[in-house]
């Protein structure tokens, strides 16, 4: 089953029509949730998605129908664009949390997948959303925590904040860890296989020691690297 686009943690597929049944539809992946949805008007035909998510399919549906019913009728598969967040005729690129940490003062230190992290001040809010008061009753803060798939970080059902904020309204913090990340982490922003990642290493496009090493168990590239390699990343 040909994946055709992956953006936010959800992957999005179409199976080929020998073993496919109509009407003609999309499936949905993200962690252990499943849907379909219908090319036809948008419907869902089964399964369930987080709210989240489903919303982000459905936005994406709505950008690219037209391509997925000519895909569906042609079954001529190819990669979709994802779908960004648009703010100010401005593309944010999704960069998700990884961690987390509640400091003194409503300052939050937010580390992202990307090996970048960020300190977000969290008392502006206080004014403008006043729902985020809450915060100082019953040390509420110091319970942030991520949200499944790094979209951001939540406190409660009415509580949250989105990793687009975290990232575009927070503080770089230098760290001399500053400009490597995990290589599966890598292999997801530049759109390749981890296989054609570690088939390259292999065949000494990078050098181990200035451009990959290893921690523990994980191992880590720089994206000084991955960009020379592959040009910017693709999500």
């Amino acid at each position: 089953m040909p994946t055709i686009a992956l953006f936010y943690g959800i992957i999005i597929q179409m199976y080929f029509l020998s073993s496919e049944h109509n009407p003609p539809h999309i499936h949905a992946i993200y962690n252990d949730y499943r849907a379909t949805y219908s090319l036809i008007d948008m419907t869902k035909i089964n399964g369930d998605l987080p709210v989240k998510a489903e919303k982000l399919v459905l936005e994406w549906m709505k950008l690219h129908i037209d391509e997925l019913r000519e895909m569906w009728d042609s079954q001529s598969f190819k990669r979709i664009e994802p779908l960004y967040e648009e703010v100010d005729a401005v593309k944010y690129i999704f960069h998700p949390v990884r961690t987390v940490t509640a400091l003194d003062n409503y300052m939050l230190f937010v580390e992202f997948c990307e090996g970048v992290s960020k300190i977000y001040d969290i008392k502006p809010l206080f004014e403008r959303i006043p729902i985020f008061n809450e915060l100082k009753e019953n040390d509420l803060f110091y319970k942030a925590h991520v949200d499944v798939g790094g979209y951001g970080i939540i406190w409660n059902d009415k509580i949250d904040l989105a990793a687009e904020e975290l990232y575009y309204n927070g503080t770089i913090v230098p760290s001399r860890f500053d400009g490597i990340m995990a290589l599966g982490d890598a292999a997801e922003f530049w759109n390749i296989d981890d296989s054609t990642l570690r088939h390259a290493i292999r065949n000494g496009k990078f050098k181990c020691g200035r451009d990959i090493t290893k921690f523990g168990k994980q191992w880590v590239i720089t994206i000084e690297a991955m960009v020379r390699e592959y040009g910017e990343p693709k999500q």
